[in-house]
């Protein structure tokens, strides 16, 4: 019989990456194609059968709160942090919570269709003491993941955490200088732990230094457990995933899924199914060009069909406006991302732009 599995949601952290964005809103409620990125994170474990599931919340933590009193489909267990403790110190608080679970990690900054079933499944088999979800290759700036293969518990051979490094190294580098490593890759934000592991974990901290303003890491306690001798499994996700943590990302978050709507990928389609659940009475996907309320509104743009639009106004491509937007006349927007309640005033020009409402990002467009 399989253990019971229960979700932790890290959505703790300042946001600094995304100012000014996130002196106006807390990071989690930043909204992804209309919704707060933390709620369709809730969305994505629930989808997958995991309703119990653990938040932390520092940062403007009441207006957090406000908004999950919404949440019907989940059990919330909301951990107040004050000062941080880390995306790994917080597994201190979840440990009583937990019982005798295993727990399921995710980012609330990252969007993904990752199949969390089958991440699961291959934790469960690989008989590992945890899991860790990363991408098939290093992105520069990030820390480099190390992979190698290793005999499990089953004796079979798989993917397992070697370490961590400051720099991408070559396969012929990683072979010579750290004993087999195959290659390096950048951590995807979700993690499977077994609950020994997560015990373990707690038994190496202090809440005296943690509640004094010392946080742990994640990647500490990962490097507690290869340093016992912990077997930890590595999935590898093939699928669609964004980091939203700074502007840039933010902004071409929204960019690459227009564009997969424009083409109608295949791959669009599986998102649009799992991650957006489209609910056309408040929501319009542009698949073409259209006019509507004497605006023109060119493909691919996502509009909340709360949006009022003003004459002559010229909106799109790659634009997403968010409920209670209100468009002059004659204004003109391209891809851009206008967030909820935002004026754009009358013949205002907005081409690679964050608006809000006391705050405007541009963005330098890669050509």
């Amino acid at each position: 019989m399989n253990k019971q599995i229960k979700g932790l949601i890290l959505a703790a952290g300042f946001g600094k990456r995304l100012r000014p964005i996130t002196d106006f809103f807390p990071k989690p409620l930043v909204p992804f194609f209309g919704k707060p990125i933390l709620i369709h994170a809730i969305e994505r474990l629930s989808h997958f059968a995991i309703s119990k599931v653990a938040v932390n919340l520092c940062y403007k933590k009441e207006r957090v709160e406000q908004v999950l009193e919404g949440v019907n489909d989940s059990e919330l267990f909301l951990i107040r942090e004050d000062p941080i403790l880390g995306t790994g110190g917080v597994l201190f608080l979840v440990d009583g919570w937990l019982g005798d679970a295993d727990l399921f990690v995710y980012n609330g900054d990252i969007v993904s269709d990752m199949d969390i079933a089958e991440i699961v499944e291959q934790h469960r088999k690989s008989k590992a003491e945890a899991t860790m979800v990363v991408l098939p290759q290093n992105i520069k700036g990030t820390t480099p993941v190390f992979i190698k293969k290793q005999k499990s518990k089953n004796s079979e051979t798989l993917l397992a955490l070697s370490g961590f490094g400051n720099r991408a190294t070559t396969k012929e580098q990683d072979e010579t200088e750290r004993g087999g490593v195959l290659s390096s890759h950048t951590l995807a934000c979700a993690h499977v732990l077994s609950n020994e592991f997560v015990k373990n974990a707690v038994k190496k901290m202090s809440w005296s230094r943690l509640s004094g303003g010392y946080a742990v890491s994640l990647v500490d306690v990962y490097g507690w457990a290869l340093a016992r001798g912990d077997l930890v499994n590595i999935h590898i996700h093939r699928g669609f995933w964004k980091d939203l943590g700074t502007a840039e990302d933010y902004w071409s978050g929204h960019q690459t899924i227009l564009k997969e709507a424009e083409t109608k990928h295949t791959r669009f389609l599986k998102i649009n199914k799992l991650f957006f659940k489209l609910n056309k009475k408040e929501w319009f996907l542009s698949g073409k060009t259209i006019t509507r309320s004497g605006a023109r509104i060119m493909n691919p743009c996502f509009v909340s069909n709360s949006a009022k639009l003003g004459k002559g106004a010229n909106i799109g491509p790659f634009c997403v406006l968010n409920q209670g937007v209100s468009i002059e006349k004659g204004a003109k927007i391209s891809n851009s991302v206008v967030f909820p309640g935002t004026s754009v005033l009358e013949e205002e020009i907005l081409e690679g732009v964050i608006l809000g409402d006391g705050f405007r990002r541009a963005i330098i467009q890669k050509r």
